[in-house]
């Protein structure tokens, strides 16, 4: 256990490497703060001892003089301590914040499936918080107290080893309580950031499902659950605030009642003319600062092993690796070739170029749904510079295709192939440069109109920008806004409707003007009207392009080069439009009722 909270506690200090010098300049303030502090004992012996004692004017003036000094150089040095500690604590901070940000961006998709998003904004809210409490305050309160401690209890042995001994009964009892306190108090503490996670994931779905919770009128199932979270914490947190109650009441007591006993076998010296009143006044002043100092660093170290764990919880995040990297030596797609043909089995027509996107015997299931595939020995030949449509019922594995298109997922067997080259061996940054994709969730970011278009190619110029938005049919409805391109859309485009946003989503796909488009029912929230306007700039954009389709309107498909039918993750047919209908198969039978809108 101690090898383990030391082991938390030197990660903790190692966050601090990259501000070695900023972390020097606040320890030697603390010297100085810290030997001021003792020293006002001596200033006040010099006072009572030089000047009250024996009466003489002079010497009480200087001395009082002195103990100015004293205070000066305290406040200096503390103010100093101040601004180089609170420095480091927000550049760690800000460290932390960037690691976990630069994490997330790396995971894939998959371990958003099985974790939460609130215990993720908690790492970033409360955790790095706690973090910044013990950087910035903590770790310098701990130092200082030791600092003062250990200078005090020095000078209380130079001035009386008797009384010193009366204080040195009662440390071994502090040391224990702080200890065996300690420990309850770290695992409550761990507890209590697990709840608070836990509570915020709730808060988190509920802001993001607010519609759904007051259509179905279940804002009270909702109270509930919270409740319910809410009381967990609470008892959790009773639980670590009584026991740092007991330690801090246990810490009082002892302190002030050594003081007490030490207050009366010290006057008797003082009567005995063993010690003088300003060396008794010296050694209450110390004793009181020992005590405060000990009291202050057990509730330190208690801080301090809360962020531990907490720091440990960083720790194993920032350790987490994504399902989905770079192999090594992961092709560039400027270094494939792009000229050889390659025979391949079970694919009629059993050839196919280079730049076609190839799927063989691709099976697939979910991290969360591991014995349940979607696609199965799946075979596929996407040709270059053609569109093909996907059709099917929902649950096929239509939108699958695509999430492995983009590596969002590695395959359970089987392989994709891109110029010749199985995909996984591509560049994971450079294969999705080739894509644009409009998902059917589409994804608005909460920003301008203008920003979330240019999202796909930054550099455009707004010329490019105004184009796409006018091939996507966006213009018709941004001019009418008040700031026009410039109108903040809020948080996750909430501010507009549906199909607003997926002419938006389709806008920053046509200004990336990607070698591949992928369109998963990326015209299902438009009116006829709308989607008339965008289908129109689609064709223009997918004429010797590689498009791939995911639709449910038959207007988007029956021009298609190629229609694939997937029924239960495997290719049922394909072909033309009229060549399905005519074949009478699975196609027909889903136009026939109506799954495919005319």
């Amino acid at each position: 256990m101690k090898n383990k909270s030391f082991k938390e506690i030197r990660a903790l200090l190692s966050y601090l490497k990259p501000y070695k010098k900023e972390t020097l300049y606040a320890l030697i303030s603390l010297f100085f703060s810290s030997g001021a502090t003792l020293m006002l004992s001596q200033g006040i012996r010099s006072v009572i001892d030089g000047g009250v004692s024996a009466g003489n004017e002079a010497l009480l003036v200087n001395s009082v003089l002195k103990s100015f000094v004293i205070v000066f150089i305290l406040g200096l040095a503390t103010a100093f301590r101040f601004f180089f500690i609170t420095y480091v604590g927000e550049r760690v901070v800000a460290d932390i914040r960037r690691k976990i940000n630069d994490k997330i961006l790396t995971l894939s998709p998959s371990f958003f499936e099985i974790n939460k998003a609130g215990d993720l904004l908690s790492q970033l809210s409360g955790d790095t918080t706690t973090i910044y409490n013990i950087v910035s305050s903590s770790l310098s309160i701990l130092t200082r107290n030791i600092v003062t401690l250990t200078g005090g209890l020095i000078l209380l042995i130079s001035t009386s080893l008797k009384l010193t001994g009366i204080i040195a009964l009662t440390i071994p009892i502090l040391v224990l309580i702080v200890i065996f306190m300690g420990r309850s108090t770290k695992q409550l503490s761990r507890k209590s950031q697990d709840k608070v996670a836990e509570l915020t994931s709730i808060t988190d779905e509920i802001i993001h499902n607010i519609k759904t919770i007051q259509s179905y009128a279940n804002e009270g199932f909702e109270r509930d659950r919270f409740e319910g979270k809410l009381s967990d914490l609470i008892k959790v947190s009773l639980e670590r605030i009584s026991s740092r109650s007991v330690l801090t009441f246990a810490l009082i007591v002892g302190v002030f009642s050594t003081v007490g006993i030490v207050l009366w076998v010290g006057s008797s010296d003082v009567i005995n003319g063993l010690i003088s009143p300003g060396q008794l006044s010296s050694f209450l002043f110390l004793t009181i600062i020992c005590g405060i100092s000990m009291v202050s660093l057990s509730e330190t170290m208690n801080n301090i092993q809360k962020a531990s764990g907490v720091s440990e919880r960083i720790s194993e995040f920032l350790n987490k690796e994504s399902d989905i990297q770079n192999c090594q030596g992961a092709l560039k797609i400027s270094e494939i070739t792009t000229f050889n043909k390659t025979v391949v089995e079970d694919i009629s027509p059993g050839v196919y170029d280079s730049g076609d996107i190839v799927f063989q015997n691709v099976t697939f299931c979910y991290p969360s749904k591991p014995q349940i595939p979607v696609l199965k020995d799946l075979s596929i030949v996407f040709p270059k510079g053609k569109t093909t449509a996907l059709v099917g019922e929902s649950g096929a594995g239509k939108s699958t295709i695509f999430q492995l298109l983009l590596r969002f997922y590695n395959l359970n067997s089987g392989s994709i192939l891109y110029h010749d080259v199985e995909t996984s061996k591509i560049d994971l940054h450079d294969l999705r440069k080739e894509f644009a994709y409009v998902s059917q969730d589409t994804s608005i970011f909460s920003a301008s109109i203008y920003d979330n278009i240019v999202y796909s190619d930054p550099t455009a110029s707004k010329n490019r920008v105004y184009m796409a938005a006018e091939i996507s049919a966006a213009t018709e409805f941004i001019e009418k806004l008040p700031d026009g391109f410039d109108t903040f859309v809020g948080e996750k485009g909430v501010r507009l409707s549906g199909g607003q946003k997926q002419r938006i989503a389709i806008a920053r796909a046509i200004l990336k003007n990607p070698n591949i488009l992928l369109l998963d029912e990326a015209t299902s929230s438009l009116d006829t009207h709308n989607e008339l306007l965008v289908q129109k700039g689609l064709n223009n954009l997918t004429k010797n392009r590689t498009c791939i389709v995911i639709a449910h309107r038959l207007s988007t498909i029956q021009n298609a080069d190629n229609i694939i039918v997937i029924r239960d993750g495997k290719v049922d047919e394909q072909g033309k439009h009229d060549e399905l209908l005519a074949a009478g198969g699975y196609y027909s039978l889903l136009y026939a009722s109506g799954s495919y809108k005319h």
